[in-house]
């Protein structure tokens, strides 16, 4: 009787593993349909809502320790914080740069937040040297710092005459 029984429990064990395993199989699948179905509705909604667009690179803005670092010989770099660029200085260099490269470094940057200071140093040999503590203008010539504006009103008066 005990070989019945041990035959019976066995049988019994198997059919058990049998329903585990194919209960797993029926979970994984569900998953991978379920799955399967969302990445393709995914993919028409955003193929199907999405305007041709085509991505552009700005190379204008720049980190303040590359600003002696950049192709042209002669060249401006502004200062400033982002909601001024945004609301201020982004108009101005359109319509006052003429034939003259601008570039532009934010103070809001925290790649930046090294150089900015209480009080200016604009005049170095050493871009490590540099401080800056309000919007400034910059204007480089082969490497080197040839000319500097400090403060709005002073930046505006030279992006004026810059224009002439």
């Amino acid at each position: 009787m005990k070989k019945n029984n041990k035959n019976n429990n066995s049988g019994m064990e198997m059919g058990n593993l049998f329903k585990i395993v194919l209960v797993i199989l029926i979970v994984f699948g569900a998953f991978y349909i379920f799955t399967y179905y969302l990445q393709k509705n995914k993919q028409m909604t955003s193929t199907e809502n999405k305007p041709n667009t085509i991505t552009t690179i700005q190379y204008d803005e720049i980190l303040i320790g590359n600003l002696l670092n950049q192709k042209e010989g002669d060249y401006y770099v502004l200062i400033v914080n982002k909601s001024d660029y945004s609301a201020r200085y982004k108009n101005y260099l359109t319509k006052f740069s003429g034939k003259n490269k601008f570039y532009y470094s934010l103070i809001d940057n925290g790649l930046n937040k090294k150089y900015i200071t209480d009080s200016s140093n604009l005049k170095v040999d050493n871009i490590e040297d540099l401080k800056i503590s309000q919007t400034s203008l910059l204007k480089i010539n082969n490497g080197k710092i040839v000319e500097t504006y400090d403060g709005n009103a002073s930046v505006m008066e030279a992006l004026i005459n810059i224009a002439k």
